[in-house]
């Protein structure tokens, strides 16, 4: 992510508490301010360009320019900008609950758990998992 332009706070003015909190916010966030030099007629840094810390090498500042054209400075940077595919489309299967008739789905149930016994827990867990699986998919499948 690339945030940029003029944020009319003075980064550069370590007694600015408005860009002190901003600069604390841009760190929080885990950002990265690019532009160390005066982008302004005054000698200030008002004029930003921030990224995550994680896509640093994606920019380099290039020059900071004063064109004439006002008082802000032209800001000549490089981005290496990525491409993402489109996501890819994926199926998703789910069962309708809404036909099961509860009062037959729990009757059946109990009936096939009531035996259910074991004297080692994990085998006792993963016959209660298959048999609760088997009548979910004899009832909604």
């Amino acid at each position: 992510m690339c945030v940029l332009g003029d944020f009319s706070i003075h980064w550069d003015d370590e007694n600015d508490s408005i860009a002190s909190r901003f600069r604390d916010i841009v760190t929080a966030l885990d950002m990265k301010q690019h532009v160390h030099v005066p982008t302004h007629t005054k000698k200030h840094n008002l004029d930003l360009v921030l990224t995550w810390k994680q896509s640093v090498d994606q920019i380099v500042l290039k020059d900071v320019v004063d064109i004439g054209l006002c008082d802000h400075f032209a800001i000549a940077c490089d981005l290496a900008l990525s491409c993402y595919d489109e996501k890819k489309k994926r199926q998703i299967m789910s069962r309708s609950l809404k036909r099961v008739n509860v009062k037959v789905f729990a009757e059946d149930l109990g009936a096939d758990l009531a035996d259910l016994q074991d004297d080692d827990l994990n085998d006792l867990v993963s016959s209660f998992n298959r048999r609760c699986l088997d009548i979910t998919n004899a009832h909604a499948p």
